[in-house]
Order: C-alpha cells, then structure tokens, then sequence
C-alpha cells in the first residue's frame, strides 16, 4: 500500500491559507503581507504533516536542480572513497544540494557515455575525480585520456 505524499495543497488546506500563501511563505519570500500568525500556522502544518518540496517540480519551475554530478571511474573501490564520498554528500546537503554518484569502472568509454546522460538530466555542477598527481607528473595521465588514470 502506498502512501499519499503531503502536497502543498495539503499544507494550505490544514493551515487555513491559498496554496499560493502557503508557497510564498514556505519558501520564505519577503513583503508577503502575511501575518506572523499565518506564517506559524502554514510553517506548523508543514511540520506536522511532514511536508518535503517536490523537487521536480521546484526544478522546473526554476530551471535549476541543485544537483551535483560526482563522476569517477575508480574512486568508489579506493580506500577513501566512503570518506571522500561522505564529505560531497555533506558539503552539498549544506548547500541544498544532492549528490549523483556515477562509476565508470575504468571504462573509458563509459565515462563520456555516463557523463553526456548525467548532464541531460540537467545537473547543476559535476566533479570528475583525477589521479592525485598532477596530469604532467603522472606517466599514466600524459600516455592515456584523463579518464583511464
């Protein structure tokens, strides 16, 4: 059985306010005109239902996702890789952002595939993790694509 997601809607109809009152306060936009008491009635009732923003939806609206393409071909079997990863997740939920893990298994050609389906889905930035040497004191980096090292 599934259970219905708390909408916007929800949230107006239980504080007594517009779905458009609601928003406004919800995503905390100034000069409302709102009342203190509106803003704690709407803020509760988002509390108290458990109301999570539909990211989509605020991603079409804005034309932004706040998403974080982490693209690698080996990183994620390293040893740091749990720390590594751990600290993205975590700089980027400060920020209000999530993060897209995406392995390439050292496949070269993979890489630009994954990366190339990664940024239709319209990400907002992306990190591609490289060798820890420098590009021109690494053999591996100056003979193969930045990818394979």
């Amino acid at each position: 059985m599934t259970v219905k997601r708390v909408t916007l809607a929800d949230v107006a109809r239980r504080a007594g306010v517009s779905p458009t009152a609601a928003s406004m306060i919800l995503n905390g936009k100034p000069d409302t005109r709102l009342s203190a008491d509106a803003h704690a009635r709407v803020n509760a009732a988002a509390r108290d239902l458990g109301y999570r923003p539909n990211i989509g939806a605020r991603a079409l609206r804005t034309d932004r996702t706040y998403t974080i393409g982490f693209i690698s071909d080996v990183v994620a079997t390293t040893r740091f890789a749990s720390g590594l990863i751990k600290g993205a997740l975590e700089e980027a939920e400060s920020a209000g952002h999530v993060v897209l893990v995406l392995e390439t298994g050292a496949s070269p050609p993979a890489r630009p595939r994954r990366s190339r389906r990664s940024s239709t889905g319209r990400s907002t930035g992306s990190s591609s993790p490289r060798c820890a040497r420098a590009s021109s004191t690494c053999p591996r980096c100056r003979a193969r694509p930045p990818w394979s090292c």
